[in-house]
């Protein structure tokens, strides 16, 4: 951008983190959920929560590279267009996002 490197800019440098700090909070809970299956503590509203946060997250962080990205964003020679429709698509069959919500896991 202007010469300079996108990450050298500080908007995009607080959305690259607020986006390393989602994955690594939702990587941590899965690791915590899974410890807790291999103990059979696990309950099903637990993994319901964990996708229905998980599938949430990875929408806006998806949603947010595209955006900084700006026009190449939407240009296939990028791959953040193709995770996004991907997941708009399983979000749209599967409904993770909002049949989660309603307890079905």
């Amino acid at each position: 951008m202007f010469g300079r490197p996108l990450a050298a800019t500080q908007l995009i440098q607080k959305k690259l983190a607020d986006a390393i700090t989602e994955i690594s909070l939702a990587l941590n809970a899965c690791l915590h959920v899974s410890r807790l299956k291999d103990m059979d503590k696990v309950t099903p509203e637990m993994i319901s929560l964990l996708k229905r946060n998980s599938c949430g997250k990875a929408l806006d962080i998806c949603r947010s590279a595209r955006d900084m990205l700006g026009g190449n964003g939407i240009c296939d020679e990028y791959h953040v267009i193709r995770h996004c429709m991907n997941l708009e698509a399983v979000n749209t069959y599967e409904g993770e996002c909002s049949s989660a919500s309603s307890g079905s896991a």
